[in-house]
């Protein structure tokens, strides 16, 4: 594949793009770019048309690989560019080349030879940022984070077989896929989450390792779990978002021979930063919210939101890393992503303890005042979750006048239970502070808009929220 792409003019430092869901194809032309020395970014077929033209503008591609069901998304997203890239359909197709045509033998294959990195610190892959409170940006990284990434990884969970919902868009799809084949273990694709089909693939396949967001682990319970054969399930991933003891409770009880590991990681440090192994296994039970220790090879410092100072054991800040993984910057993006002293600035309030245990509490943007007072969604939401019925829930503050704003809930109950929103309110208002308390309402949905990963999109639920269009939430 990759001598096809070099006879069709791919050359060092070109940018390759594959959009596609998971499955045994995608990886394909993300290795192959990478044997040509040339830039590989992917992209999830979910993702929005304006997000998709704002990300394909920023980085303007040479070639797309695209499955069939993305064709019209990625002909609307590079409408406007100077230079239309080559597409490839990942399928079958009459108006664009095919990715058969690239998998056909070719003469050259057995003398065929990467081409040479020259700098290790070159640019190969092209992340974007999640995207869950404004537009993604596209990350850079090179071939050292990258390589750093995988081996520091590889340390620390079992891989025999592992299962990872995400696609290779996001940072766990690409990373853990590639850890998986440098060990020569297992990856497990599969597209939709259930809690029955994720238990159907532990027991029929023995899997060892399993990657999910949040808001996919807390479905599980006792009962849809019990029935099934879970000896073989050694490590549970689960992070990049804030993690509450409530849903710490319930895996441990769904997964009692498990073992559970939390983890903090942006796309800016392609990886962990901190998380949850044997080393500090006898504090997580102490501590069920943590992210765990530093990873390895890595700085942490919190600091002072105004001043920037280091901060001390319990005090909470911005939480900034420096290690060998992070990203050398924003494409096309003025945006310095470092502080003076090189660490890279998350945009995550935390703090550390006195075991050196870190701790998330929120992204600064979700953060808002009432009353000049700070109130924190991802606190208020824990307390949402402690209600039996509740399965998912997002706290925004509403524009007020006079207050700043007003929390404002909105919640998706869990199957079979029927609450009214003034019960639910007035149940969870009991549990407040009286800064935190839900005076801009309470309102029960049938969903909540996520990212392809499983976060949410916060601010198109503040959009609609603010435009009074919950319509389709109700659906």
């Amino acid at each position: 594949m990759a001598l096809e792409m070099q006879r069709r003019g791919i050359k060092p430092g070109d940018i390759i793009l594959t959009c596609s869901y998971n499955s045994m194809d995608a990886i394909l032309p993300v290795y192959s770019t990478l044997y040509l020395n040339a830039t590989t970014v992917t992209l999830d077929p979910m993702i929005s048309l304006r997000d998709s033209t704002h990300l394909i503008n920023a980085i303007s591609p040479k070639l797309i690989f695209v499955v069939p069901e993305a064709i019209a998304l990625i002909e609307g997203a590079i409408a406007n560019l100077k230079e239309a890239p080559g597409i490839v359909v990942m399928g079958s197709h009459n108006k664009y080349a095919t990715l058969s045509e690239f998998l056909k033998p070719h003469p050259d294959e057995e003398n065929f030879v990467p081409k040479d990195v020259k700098d290790i610190r070159d640019v190969c892959v092209i992340n974007f940022s999640s995207g869950s409170t404004g537009l993604p940006k596209p990350v850079m990284h090179s071939n050292y984070s990258m390589l750093n990434s995988c081996e520091l990884i590889s340390t620390v969970f079992n891989f025999d077989t592992i299962l990872v919902y995400s696609s290779l868009y996001w940072l766990s799809g690409l990373v853990l896929t590639t850890v998986g084949i440098l060990l020569g273990t297992r990856r497990m694709y599969y597209s939709n989450f259930t809690p029955e089909t994720f238990m159907e693939v532990v027991e029929k396949y023995k899997l060892t390792t399993a990657f999910l967001a949040p808001t996919y682990a807390m479905q599980f319970t006792v009962e849809n779990t019990n029935k099934y054969n879970k000896e073989s399930l050694t490590d549970f991933l689960t992070g990049g978002c804030t993690v509450s003891d409530t849903l710490v409770a319930n895996l441990w009880k769904c997964f009692p021979t498990t073992k559970l590991r939390l983890g903090y990681g942006q796309t800016e440090i392609l990886g962990y930063a901190a998380v949850v192994t044997d080393a500090c296994d006898h504090l997580f039970t102490k501590n069920p919210t943590t992210c765990g220790f530093p990873f390895l090879n890595s700085m942490l410092k919190i600091a002072d939101l105004e001043t920037g100072k280091a901060l001390g054991p319990m005090e909470r800040g911005e939480v900034r890393f420096k290690c060998d993984t992070i990203l050398r910057g924003y494409m096309n993006d003025h945006e310095d992503p470092f502080d003076d002293e090189g660490f890279v600035k998350s945009g995550d309030i935390g703090y550390y303890d006195q075991d050196n245990c870190l701790y998330i509490c929120d992204r600064i943007k979700e953060m808002f005042k009432y009353q000049n007072w700070q109130v924190v969604p991802a606190s208020v939401e824990a307390v949402i979750y402690k209600h039996p019925a509740v399965l998912e829930t997002v706290v925004i503050g509403v524009p007020h006048e006079i207050d700043d704003n007003h929390p404002l809930a909105l919640v998706v109950l869990r199957d079979g239970f029927n609450i009214c929103e003034e019960e639910l309110l007035a149940f969870i208002n009991g549990k407040l502070t009286n800064v935190e308390k839900l005076r801009g309402g309470l309102r029960v949905v049938k969903q909540l808009p996520k990212t392809p990963s499983g976060k949410f999109t916060r601010a198109k639920i503040r959009q609609m929220v603010m435009e009074r269009s919950l319509e389709e939430l109700m659906a």
